[in-house]
């Protein structure tokens, strides 16, 4: 099974951690299952509601090993040299250049997920790192003595994560669907949710509105405003004179009601 690896680590996680249950959309969702759709409805409650959302944000994806679950499975150890009696330690890249090098980024499905995950455990090649909707903490922990930095005292991976340091540049941003975090301006909130979103990729265009359901549904239900085809029906006339950003290819596939997506829509 192309994705073993990445189950068993995520299976001995939450064993360490004393939970009982896993989701996994690839296993849980049957393609080609009569309830597909209202499977993908629930994404957003499923998110929002579980104890944590595991993001492979390692080389080889979900397909690898989570980094730090597994003793070898650390990409390299923290690299640190002495000039004249003080310890300089080579700081790991900051979260979002992770991110934004990393295939789960580019991964159509997996931008709900970082929409409406109310926690979530970051597995990235050098260290694991906590977000929920008060911050983000990283792994690592850097002490300061008499003004004398330490070497970094990695915490266990499976272990109790308030011990790690806060990290003011790891914290990720995001636009969160919330009454009160969309503005007056709709129209320019729903283009940044759009642009973020076509970056992205997926095996199968007919996916493009389902992978996007749940953030369209939110939108709506916390704004009141109507979408057709993805574009907004109070600005309908001004959202039919969208542009791209590159150069495009019309997408030949077809909605659950077997038609093809309309070509004055992005998702055409």
């Amino acid at each position: 099974m192309r994705y073993l690896s990445g189950f068993k680590d995520s299976i001995l996680l939450l064993k360490s951690l004393g939970e009982k249950y896993l989701w996994v959309d690839r296993l849980c969702i049957v393609q080609d299952g009569p309830h597909k759709n209202e499977q993908i409805a629930q994404m957003v409650d499923i998110y929002r509601n579980a104890a944590f959302t595991i993001v492979a944000a390692g080389v080889g994806g979900a397909s690898a090993h989570l980094a730090g679950v597994m003793s070898s499975s650390r990409a390299s150890s923290t690299q640190s040299t002495t000039v004249k009696g003080l310890n300089l330690v080579l700081s790991t890249p900051p979260l979002s250049y992770i991110l934004d090098n990393s295939k789960w980024k580019t991964r159509a499905w997996t931008y709900q997920e970082w929409q409406f995950s109310s926690r979530a455990l970051i597995f990235t090649p050098g260290e694991v790192f906590f977000m929920c909707n008060c911050g983000t903490r990283c792994e690592s922990l850097i002490s300061q003595q008499e003004n004398v930095l330490s070497r970094p005292q990695a915490t266990n991976v499976l272990g109790n994560l308030d011990g790690s340091a806060d990290r003011p540049e790891i914290e990720i941003p995001r636009h969160r669907i919330t009454s009160s975090n969309l503005g007056m301006h709709h129209a320019t909130d729903w283009l940044y949710f759009i642009e973020n979103y076509t970056k992205r990729e997926m095996a199968f265009p007919s996916d493009v509105l389902l992978a996007f359901w749940s953030t369209m549904e939110e939108f709506r239900r916390s704004t009141g405003i109507g979408l057709l085809a993805g574009l907004l029906e109070t600005d309908l006339h001004v959202a039919l004179m969208w542009r791209p950003k590159v150069p495009l290819w019309r997408r030949d596939a077809k909605t659950t009601q077997g038609r093809l997506f309309p070509t004055w829509s992005w998702c055409g």
